[in-house]
């Protein structure tokens, strides 16, 4: 196991509870689509989302979890195929790929 033995800096940002108010469910809810068939723990739980992407500035990803579990596999070498975003990826790689296997010999020799 390797360690890394040295100071880092820590920044960390404090911020007060999040505390659903009827302003929430009334303004914020409008921002959401279909907002008027939301219930309103699904409406909180949106508001907290956008705070927390927006303050760590992290982006919105809207892959299904179900291309996210596949494409974990893929990588983890339990599946030989995997389709993300519409795209088929293969392990090993199909076709040309730009590079010369150990196996292969030349022929023409």
């Amino acid at each position: 196991m390797i360690a890394e033995m040295r100071m880092q800096i820590l920044h960390a940002h404090m911020f007060p509870v999040f505390v659903p108010n009827e302003y929430m469910y009334t303004e914020y809810a409008k921002t959401l689509p279909d907002y008027k068939n939301l219930e309103k723990w699904q409406i909180y739980a949106s508001a907290v989302e956008d705070f927390m992407r927006t303050q760590g500035k992290f982006g919105k990803n809207e892959q299904q979890l179900r291309e996210k579990v596949s494409y974990q596999k893929f990588i983890w070498g339990q599946k030989d195929e995997v389709t993300v975003n519409g795209k088929t990826f293969y392990w090993p790689p199909r076709g040309k790929v730009g590079f010369k296997s150990f196996t292969d010999t030349d022929k023409s020799k």
